[in-house]
């Protein structure tokens, strides 16, 4: 029997810009739980960008830049 998640896959196998859309999901589900959880767009967005740098902090450049956290916190709001 066989499993998806016996599968090695690697992001040549998916590319760069589906690796980068799964950073972009889990962005807006976190930013979306911090806005239901009571946080100010100013709180979320400074606590997203924090997780993401952590996240990063030994293994480079983070796929998602600043100007597309705030445009994400953005939508997210609805501003």
């Amino acid at each position: 029997m066989s499993f998806d998640w016996m599968e090695p896959t690697s992001v040549e196998q998916g590319g760069a810009g589906v690796l980068k859309q799964k950073f972009v999901e889990e962005f807006r589900q976190r930013a979306g739980l911090l806005r239901r959880l009571g946080y100010t767009k100013t709180e979320t967005l400074a606590r997203c960008k924090s997780r993401m740098s952590w996240e990063y902090d030994f293994q480079g450049d983070c796929p998602i830049s600043d100007r597309e956290m705030g445009a994400l916190v953005k939508a997210i709001y609805g501003d």
